[in-house]
């Protein structure tokens, strides 16, 4: 026992600094907000030690656990929004989804269903909707998108 006392009994404000610090660094790492909540819990430990310069150890360790543990009770309920997506624009980055409903320009006759659109500056692979086979500069509507090509019906 005295060997976990020697242990705790050195513990200085930069060592809580550091802590911290480390649990920060890990959560800019993986993104659960957890240790977050922690590691600001570390840094107002140290931020007391160094107030309060004669606190032990055992009242460093009470403040941490019942900062970490009010932290992340909070982090879960009342800062639950931080977590969240903004979902206003759920398009932004893409460019296939975006397509859907653009209007587009035939390049050549179709042949079996398949064939080649051009929407805005680019071609692209494009699927008749039901294979349809439709002529050159048929103007047409892009119905949906399916990994690198286009699905086009007629406008």
């Amino acid at each position: 026992m005295e060997s976990i006392m020697d242990f705790f009994t050195p513990l200085e404000a930069w060592h809580w600094l550091a802590i911290g610090l480390v649990l920060i660094g890990v959560e800019m790492a993986i993104g659960t907000f957890d240790l977050l909540f922690i590691g600001i819990a570390a840094l107002l430990t140290a931020l007391l030690k160094l107030v309060i310069p004669g606190m032990g150890w055992e009242m460093q360790m009470i403040i941490f656990a019942a900062a970490a543990v009010t932290l992340v009770v909070l982090g879960r309920t009342v800062f639950a929004n931080i977590r969240r997506v903004d979902n206003k624009r759920p398009l932004l980055n893409d460019r296939m989804a975006r397509m859907v409903g653009s209007r587009g320009l035939v390049v050549g006759d179709f042949t079996a269903g398949t064939g080649r659109v051009k929407i805005g500056d680019t071609e692209w692979l494009a699927h008749g909707v039901d294979g349809a086979d439709l002529k050159d500069g048929t103007t047409v509507l892009v119905d949906d998108v399916d990994a690198t090509s286009v699905k086009v019906k007629p406008a």
